[in-house]
C-alpha cells in the first residue's frame, strides 16, 4: 500500500469520525427539543373540528407556558385528571378569575383553573362535562397544525 493510499484512508476515516459526531450531536439535540421544547400530538376525534381535523398532526410548545400564562383562545393539550395518559385538545375559553356557565350553573375559576371546550360543540368531552382543568393538567400550547392550510379560523360563533 502506497503512503498516499494510506493517507487518504487515514484522512477519509477522520472525516467519517467527524460525521458520525456531528450526526450524534444532531440526535442528541433532536431529542431533547421534543422531549422539552416542541413535541408532536395527533388528532384522535372530532371534538375540535373544523379547526382540527381528525388524524391532523400538531406541533405543540411544552416551554410556552413555563414562560407565559394560557390565554383564552389558546389551542392546547390537556391531560384528563382521571387518567394522566389520556391527552385532549381543546380551546382555552375560561381563565382564573373568570366566571363561567358548568351544568348550568354560574362558576368562578380559581387561580389555577382553565375551562377548556372543543370547537365542535356538539361532539366534544371538555370542561362542560369534567369541570375545569388545572394548570398543571395542561401540557402545552398547539403552535401549528402540520396541515392546516387557512390559518386557525378561530372558535365556532356561539
Amino acid at each position: 500500500m502506497s503512503t498516499k493510499t494510506g493517507f487518504s484512508i487515514v484522512r477519509s476515516l477522520r472525516y467519517l469520525h467527524a460525521l458520525l459526531g456531528w450526526l450524534a450531536t444532531l440526535f442528541v439535540i433532536a431529542i431533547g427539543v421534543n422531549s422539552f421544547v416542541l413535541t408532536t400530538y395527533t388528532v384522535d376525534g372530532h371534538s375540535m373540528e373544523p379547526t382540527l381535523k381528525n388524524g391532523e398532526h400538531l406541533g405543540v410548545s411544552l416551554l410556552t407556558y413555563d414562560l407565559f400564562r394560557p390565554q383564552l383562545g389558546d389551542v392546547v393539550i390537556v391531560t384528563y385528571a382521571g387518567d394522566p395518559t389520556v391527552h385532549f385538545v381543546k380551546r382555552i375559553e375560561g381563565i382564573p378569575g373568570d366566571m363561567v356557565q358548568y351544568q348550568g350553573e354560574p362558576l368562578p375559576l380559581g387561580p389555577s383553573q382553565y375551562f377548556v371546550v372543543g370547537d365542535n360543540r356538539d361532539h366534544s368531552t371538555d370542561s362542560r362535562v369534567f369541570g375545569p382543568v388545572n394548570r398543571s393538567q395542561i401540557l402545552g400550547k398547539v403552535v401549528f397544525p402540520f396541515s392546516l392550510k387557512n390559518g386557525d379560523p378561530g372558535p365556532p360563533s356561539q
